[in-house]
C-alpha cells in the first residue's frame, strides 16, 4: 500500500482533519512523556493541561512515515483521521502515535488553524525545494518556522526544556 501525502494544500482552510493532523504532526515535537502544564498568566494557554505519560520525554522533533509505509506527493484524501490512524498508526522515528506529534485536537479553533497554517507554508517550501518525501530535510526557513508550529501555550516550556538538556531545535 501506498500513502498520498497531500501536497498543494494553498490555504488551511482547505485541509481535511486528516491531513491538517499529518501536517501538524510532521513539523511537531513527540509530547510522549511530557508533563505540560498551563501557567495562568500566559495569553496562549488554555484550560487544558498536558500529561502524557512516559518513562522518559520523547526527542523527537517530528512524525516520519513508518519505513514500510511508502509515501508519494498528490493531492488530498478524503479520509477520516480514524482512517489515517489505521494507515500509519505510529510514527516511523520514535514508534510513539501519530498524534502525539503536535496534540492537535486539544486547541481552540483560532490555534489550530494558526498551526495549521504555519505547516502549510513549511509544506510549499518544501515542495519549492523538491523536499516533500525528505521527511529529514530541514534548512534554515524551515528552522525558523518550526517554532510556530508547537501549540502556543507549550513552546517557552518546550524551548527551555530542550535547552536546559543541551538540545537545540534543529531535528
Amino acid at each position: 500500500m501506498t500513502w498520498t501525502y497531500p501536497a498543494h494544500i494553498s490555504r488551511a482552510q482547505e485541509c481535511s482533519e486528516a491531513t491538517a493532523l499529518v501536517k501538524v504532526a510532521r513539523h511537531s515535537p513527540c509530547l510522549h512523556g511530557w508533563n505540560l502544564s498551563t501557567n495562568p498568566d500566559s495569553p496562549y494557554d488554555t484550560a487544558v493541561n498536558v500529561s502524557v505519560p512516559g518513562s522518559n520525554s520523547c526527542q523527537c522533533e517530528g512524525a516520519v512515515p513508518p519505513t514500510s509505509l511508502p509515501v508519494q506527493a498528490g493531492e488530498q484524501a478524503t479520509i477520516s483521521s480514524h482512517d489515517l490512524m489505521q494507515i500509519w498508526p505510529a510514527c516511523g522515528r520514535c514508534n510513539h502515535s501519530l498524534d502525539l506529534h503536535g496534540l492537535l485536537n486539544l486547541d481552540l479553533e483560532e490555534e489550530r488553524q494558526r498551526r495549521i497554517k504555519v505547516a502549510v507554508r513549511m509544506d510549499e517550501l518544501l515542495e519549492d525545494q523538491n523536499r516533500l518525501h525528505d521527511f529529514s530535510y530541514t534548512d534554515e526557513d524551515l528552522c525558523s518556522l518550526k517554532r510556530y508550529v508547537p501549540r502556543m501555550a507549550d513552546v517557552d516550556k518546550y524551548i527551555l526544556c530542550r535547552t536546559l538538556n543541551g538540545l537545540n531545535l534543529r531535528g
